[in-house]
């Protein structure tokens, strides 16, 4: 690549940037298209130095191959790619707005089934949330407690998503059996996000007994309902709370990072309406988030494949496959 690029010594920018300047012989605007290409990234992963931030330094940048043909198929190669691109572009436009429609569908589900205070109607109870269960701080890490004969896994923040506990990334501590039982799981529990960016604080998930025997942290908070109040409506209710913003306003925020104590989320409104109603209503309101969740999952699944069809495209460019016998429509040359 050093043939390439032109590097005038009095040019300025930042030290943990690299600028790239192709020499007269290499279209920038192919060389920037190679830099996005699998055959590049597969060189460069092979030279990064680092584990949690990758860096490569000029020498071994300036070392890795750049295929150059002569400039006029160069050309010919950038005008196949931009019209196929610009497609791919165009349908991952498409997905990025239907995604965010589904979004904005799923939060006016939750808005729905759970109603803003002052609207909610007669005949449900209105209490606060420290009155509908208990609500417990998790357990403090501790060094101290890395190791020890009662090694024992716990949830996290980082396990802790909406309506979802990720159980890939387990860790473990010590628990002497008596701190254990405080703060053992037990199907039922909710458990919300205590630290968080502010848009995602309380962030709530049910524990539905898997993993079994696990406790908690205190990035974590707990709710245990009261019996006349069911698990799935608790859920459905921080989840509605979450999303109207109603654990932000009564957050503590500090480096961009929102707090929700315990003394906080006691005093919040929570609605009760008979355990015949919040059945009705949480099977509503699963029914509508299912249906919603297929049609996410399909977005998904093209979003993958738009990204895949790119990966094929480029590197089929670079490999010389695309422009045999390829004919760009009217206007793309």
């Amino acid at each position: 690549m050093s043939a390439l690029i032109h590097d005038p010594p009095e040019a300025i920018f930042a030290s943990y940037l690299m600028r790239l300047r192709p020499g007269p012989q290499v279209s920038p605007e192919f060389l920037a298209h190679y830099l996005t290409s699998p055959q590049y990234w597969r060189q460069i992963s092979s030279v990064t130095n680092g584990i949690a931030i990758p860096n490569i330094n000029g020498s071994k940048l300036s070392a890795i191959d750049v295929p150059v043909p002569p400039l006029e198929e160069q050309q010919r190669i950038v005008a196949i790619l931009d019209d196929h691109l610009s497609r791919l572009d165009a349908a991952a436009a498409y997905l990025d707005a239907a995604r965010r429609r589904a979004h904005t569908q799923a939060k006016a589900i939750l808005l729905s089934a759970v109603p803003e205070l002052g609207e909610y109607p007669a005949g449900w109870q209105v209490v606060t949330t420290g009155e509908a269960g208990q609500i417990q701080l998790g357990r403090q890490r501790h060094p101290d407690w890395h190791r020890g004969s009662n090694m024992r896994p716990y949830l996290r923040v980082a396990n802790v998503f909406e309506d979802r506990i990720d159980t890939t990334d387990l860790m473990e501590m010590h628990w002497p059996e008596s701190a254990f039982q405080q703060y053992r799981l037990v199907p039922g529990d909710v458990l919300l996000n205590e630290g968080q960016s502010p848009e995602l604080l309380g962030r709530p998930a049910l524990y539905r007994g898997d993993p079994p025997e696990v406790a908690f942290t205190n990035t974590l908070l707990r709710f245990r309902a009261r019996p006349d109040v069911l698990p799935e409506w608790a859920l459905l209710v921080f989840r509605r709370h979450m999303h109207a913003g109603r654990f932000r306003r009564e957050s503590r925020i500090t480096t961009n990072i929102g707090h929700l104590s315990a003394s906080r989320l006691k005093k919040i409104e929570f609605p009760i309406p008979s355990l015949t109603e919040q059945r009705h209503l949480v099977e509503k309101a699963r029914e509508d988030l299912a249906d919603l969740e297929r049609v996410t999952s399909a977005i998904s699944a093209l979003t993958r494949r738009q990204s895949a069809l790119r990966r094929s495209l480029l590197a089929a460019a670079f490999a010389g496959e695309l422009t045999s016998g390829y004919e760009p429509e009217e206007g793309v040359a």
